[in-house]
Parts: C-alpha cells; sequence; structure tokens
C-alpha cells in the first residue's frame, strides 16, 4: 500500500479500536473498503464466523508473498464498506448489539444480510431479522425496513413492516430517492403493498360506518329498545329543538336518522380515512370535534355535556375492530412472491 492510502487509513471507533479491551489485546485487524480498520479477536470471530476461520486456519504465507501486517498483527482486507462490517462483527459479538443506533445502521443491514450468509456466520441472518422487527425502526422506517424484507424474501417480517407503514403517511411514489432501499425491489412489491393499503382503508371506512350505526334503536322490536349513544336519541330525550335525531319517510317506510351534528362529524371522518389509514389516529380524531360540530352542538347542553365521551367509546371500539380486521387483511396477503 503506498503512503498515501496508508494515511487515510482510519481505526474504527470503541467497541473494535486498539485500545478498547487492553485486558484482552486484539489479536487481528480487518481493513474494510473504504479503509476502516477493526481491530479484533480471532478466536470470539472463530465462534461464529465459519467462512474466517477456516480462513485463518491455513498456514500463514512467509517472505515476498506473506500477509500484510499493521501495528504487528496480521490484517485482512474485506470488500464490505465499514458500516457492514461492523454489523458483522456485532453479530460475533452478541453483547455489543445490545442498544445499538440500529437506525443510523439501518442503510448496512440489507448488504450485512447478504454477507452473514455469504460468510457464512452463524446465527447471522436471524439475529438481522429480529434487529429488522425492533419496535424501533417499524416505528420510524416501515418502509425501509418493507424493502429490505422484499428484498431478502423475508414474508414475517415485510408483513410486520407493511402494518407499521399504516401508521406512516402514504407512500408518495414521486420520492422513491428518500428511500434508498426501494431501488432493490421491484415495482410489484410496492404495489401489494398499495393493494394492502386500499384493504385497510376500505376496512376502516367499513368499521367507522358500522361503529356509527351501533346503538340505533330498533324501531321493529316490540318493546323499541331506547338508543344507547346520544346522535341516536330523539329531541324527548332531553335535546333543544332542532337537535337529536329525526324520523323521516322513506320507501321502506320510517327512517331515523343520526343527528345532523354527528352526520356532519362522520362525513369528516371517512374523509380522513381515505389518506390516513391508522386505526389509532383515527380514534383519537373520533373524539375530536371540529370547530363546525361545536358551532352545532353548543346550543344542545345535553350534547354538550355528553357527546366527547360517546365519541371517545366509538373511537375506541373503531380501533379494536379495525385492527382485527388488518390482521386478517395481512395475512391474506403476500409481499415477497
Amino acid at each position: 500500500m503506498s503512503q498515501t492510502a496508508a494515511d487515510s487509513v482510519a481505526n474504527a471507533g470503541h467497541p473494535f479500536s486498539p485500545t478498547s479491551d487492553e485486558q484482552n489485546p486484539p489479536d487481528l485487524i480487518l481493513r474494510s473498503s473504504d479503509l476502516v480498520d477493526f481491530y479484533v479477536h480471532k478466536d470470539m470471530l472463530s465462534f461464529r464466523w465459519t467462512f474466517l476461520k477456516n480462513m485463518l486456519a491455513f498456514p500463514e504465507p512467509r517472505g515476498e508473498s506473506a500477509n500484510p501486517t499493521k501495528d504487528g498483527l496480521p490484517l485482512v482486507i474485506l470488500p464490505e464498506p465499514s458500516v457492514v462490517l461492523e454489523l458483522l462483527l456485532v453479530l460475533c459479538y452478541p453483547r455489543f448489539g445490545v442498544g445499538r443506533n440500529l437506525i443510523r445502521e439501518l442503510g448496512g443491514l440489507d448488504a450485512a444480510y447478504e454477507a452473514a450468509e455469504k460468510y457464512d456466520i452463524s446465527g447471522g441472518k436471524e439475529l438481522i431479522e429480529a434487529w429488522l422487527v425492533d419496535p424501533r425502526l417499524l416505528q420510524t422506517e416501515p418502509y425501509r425496513v418493507f424493502a429490505i424484507a422484499c428484498h431478502r424474501g423475508l414474508e414475517h417480517v415485510a408483513k410486520l413492516a407493511a402494518m407499521a407503514t399504516l401508521t406512516r403517511p402514504p407512500f408518495d411514489p414521486s420520492v422513491t430517492d428518500s428511500i434508498p432501499e426501494f431501488k432493490a425491489i421491484t415495482a410489484h412489491h410496492l404495489c401489494r403493498l398499495q393493494i394492502f393499503h386500499h384493504r385497510c382503508c376500505d376496512m376502516l371506512l367499513w368499521t367507522l360506518r358500522e361503529r356509527a350505526a351501533a346503538g340505533a334503536p330498533d324501531l321493529f322490536s316490540p318493546e323499541n329498545d331506547p338508543c344507547s349513544v346520544l346522535w341516536w336519541e330523539e329531541e324527548s330525550r332531553g335535546h333543544v329543538a332542532g337537535c337529536g335525531a329525526k324520523f323521516h319517510e322513506d320507501e321502506g317506510g320510517p327512517l331515523l336518522e343520526s343527528a345532523a351534528w354527528f352526520r356532519l362529524h362522520l362525513h369528516s371522518l371517512e374523509e380522513t380515512c381515505v389518506i390516513h389509514h391508522d386505526s389509532g389516529w383515527i380514534a383519537q380524531k373520533v373524539a375530536e370535534l371540529s370547530p363546525p360540530v361545536l358551532m352545532a352542538i353548543s346550543k344542545c347542553p345535553r350534547c354538550v355535556e355528553y357527546a366527547t365521551n360517546h365519541l371517545k367509546t366509538m373511537g375506541m371500539e373503531v380501533e379494536v375492530k379495525a385492527n382485527q380486521k388488518f390482521q386478517v387483511a395481512v395475512a391474506q396477503i403476500s409481499f415477497t412472491v
């Protein structure tokens, strides 16, 4: 190596720096393709890194064909960049994996998965799969995790990531550069994800309308059971004039229509569901009344007192029911095949 190249080599930081473990000094250096040297221990790597173990088992050449050294230690040059090589080393030093900044290292996980297979690192792929479903990654980078899972054929990870994408803003195909892993997958994978989102949208709308209709009195019941929610109560239940549910004639007979303010609120929620498919977020919106709705109920003391509590209950029911339907939807679709 030329002097200029040697000067550009950097040592890795903790826990793979030259002085990271002074009680157990390193006995091997691994150099990445971007010229970062990792100081490691042969015995520790040999326990899991089968390829490296077999390579180190060969007698070291001497003379002009001798392997390069640095600081008196053998030097092995690998084709992986430092972000990938560090992840491979963490696979062999499991105690260093605790508390890692996986979000920062996400860019190396896809290549590390391939390298773990190439180098026959025992348990390496399984550990990376566990990292990919870390709640921190699924919450902040579900689209990137989804892309990695599809690229590597990890259907169970893809399903978890697809569910997590429901809590994020809808994917905009025009900004694929912000998700570099999308370059490794096909339009088929993205199409499957879009189909899943459309199904969840339909399920969320259906659940919202179902729960909105729940609690209406059975007009054909002999007992004529009273309604259990505010927006199905008639004026006679303590509402001011013009508030409450109303009857109107339909071709099939009398039809009870929910309170006007609730129909206005429901229409706004339905429009929101088309854009946002997060059942938890929609549940919160169910209990949040817009200024027009607040104005509509402001003159009715009964609605002012009970509307929020009744809507919170409805929101919780929507979230539970919708999530159950989402689980069915994700089980019925395949993303990686």
